[in-house]
């Protein structure tokens, strides 16, 4: 969420969805959840076998299937030898310290979620339940533990028996990471970097632990080793890195620095997003050619009222991945009744909540002004009518919506495809001259009133390879 970009280092399970590394937050169609974090313990508690200490790979939450979810992050690549270094030499043990015998680790449930402790410590898992279960360990090849926690929850729309599948390692950096947050928060800059540190040693996957190490090391003062911090988040996603970074006080004295300013583009980006008449007005699809990023504005509806969120969602246009999402509007920001029982007024943000969704305006429009987006005039869409088969009217390119996979065609010559994806529907198809890839918008109906990992609204994204 767009919070926590701007408010500060975000907390262990408080990750957005939108961010590469991170589980799918479950999605409420008709509401946001409002349950509190709790903080007394109600021990309902599954046991975890001890994991050992394997080599630390991207073993993330990953949801039983459901289609049109975030699919799971790919394993990182290996880090910049000056930011292994760091890690070791922030983590490392005086000569005369015998290691730490890995903990058991033991799902907990607190009031109505889920929490992971090592019996002193614990982080949330972001997880709504009514009861834990049976929990499952497998050992991989690779030496590493992965951990099954089954348990129940009521409020979901895929039924309440699920289950969902970490790494070992991947949990324990979540609870050394939530006991560095605390420190962070009293001030303890230099023992919430050492700890911050530990976590992404455990789980270098998401961006959170090095944006957090490089927070900690930032309000340390030491900003040459924020910046080394920053480094894998800046290699693999030079767009969150930098929304972060333009974003985040802690990160302030970083703003101006070489390794930030690259980003810039040459010319500012001219795409640009406005409210006008309480309603979010502005482009369709935006690219930034240097940082083969594409954006597009993400709208989603609520299916029994005429509340809306809106998103501005990024991906790779060498790729086709999302790199990031920032919430625009919140459902509950808007107004629920329009039309008719509104004296015919559209959909519209409410009044009280125009200063909020102004602030995260203002955020991504100097995102999308600082990295050069623009938005092009020969914009090829289609709105889809439940055609298999579409022809894009300017660029003549044939679109075949299959099955499983999506193909492009010109003529009659196949020059790329991807797979579609499992989604209620899709909206329309289109083609973009500046970044040369084809885009597939696609929804989800989600039920009124129950939870669930599918995504509302999203891109398919196909970079065109010929030649």
């Amino acid at each position: 969420m767009l919070l926590g970009l701007i408010l500060g280092c975000s907390q262990p399970g408080d990750e957005p969805a939108s961010l590469p590394g991170s589980a799918a937050r479950p999605r409420t169609a008709s509401a946001p959840s409002t349950a509190a974090r709790p903080e007394v313990p109600t021990p309902a508690q599954a046991k975890v076998a001890a994991p050992t200490e394997a080599a630390a790979e991207e073993k993330a939450a990953r949801p039983t299937a459901t289609p049109g979810s975030t699919p799971p992050p790919t394993t990182p690549r290996a880090l910049p030898p000056e930011t292994a270094a760091l890690l070791r030499g922030l983590t490392a043990r005086p000569e005369e310290t015998p290691p730490i015998a890995p903990p058991i680790l033991t799902f907990e449930l607190r009031k109505d979620r889920v929490w992971i402790s090592d019996g002193e410590r614990a982080a949330p898992m972001d997880i709504h339940a009514e009861s834990v279960g049976e929990t499952t360990r497998r050992r991989l090849d690779d030496g590493g533990v992965e951990v099954t926690l089954r348990y129940t929850d009521e409020v979901r729309c895929d039924g309440p028996e699920l289950s969902r599948t970490y790494g070992a390692d991947a949990l324990r950096a979540r609870i050394e990471g939530t006991a560095a947050y605390r420190r962070h928060r009293a001030g303890a800059f230099d023992e919430a970097a050492r700890g911050f540190a530990l976590a992404a040693t455990l789980d270098p996957a998401p961006d959170k632990r090095w944006s957090n190490l490089a927070c900690a090391l930032s309000r340390a003062g030491e900003l040459d080793r924020a910046l080394l911090a920053l480094r894998p988040l800046l290699e693999r996603n030079p767009v969150a890195a930098y929304a972060k970074v333009a974003s985040d006080p802690d990160l302030r004295p970083l703003r101006e620095r070489p390794e930030i300013t690259r980003l810039r583009a040459t010319k500012p980006g001219s795409a640009t997003l406005a409210i006008r008449e309480n309603t979010l007005q502005g482009f369709v699809f935006a690219g930034a050619a240097a940082l083969e990023t594409v954006a597009r504005l993400e709208r989603s509806d609520s299916g029994g009222t005429c509340q809306f969120r809106a998103e501005l969602s990024f991906y790779s246009s060498e790729g086709g991945e999302e790199q990031l999402r920032l919430p625009l509007i919140h459902l509950h920001e808007t107004e629920e009744m329009c039309g008719l029982d509104a004296e015919g007024a559209p959909p519209s943000i409410r009044p009280d909540q125009l200063a909020a969704v102004q602030g995260r305006l203002v955020h991504a429009n100097r995102l999308l002004r600082d990295l050069g987006f623009e938005s092009s005039p020969n914009l090829d869409r289609l709105v889809l009518s439940g055609a298999e088969v579409v022809t894009l009217p300017t660029s003549a390119l044939e679109v075949t919506i299959g099955d499983d996979t999506v193909s492009v065609r010109r003529d009659g010559t196949p020059i790329a495809s991807a797979p579609r994806g499992r989604y209620t529907w899709l909206g329309a198809a289109g083609y973009d001259p500046l970044t040369e890839v084809v885009f597939v918008e696609w929804g989800n109906d989600l039920p009124e009133g129950c939870a669930s990992d599918l995504a509302p609204a999203g891109t398919l994204v196909i970079p065109l390879r010929e030649g």
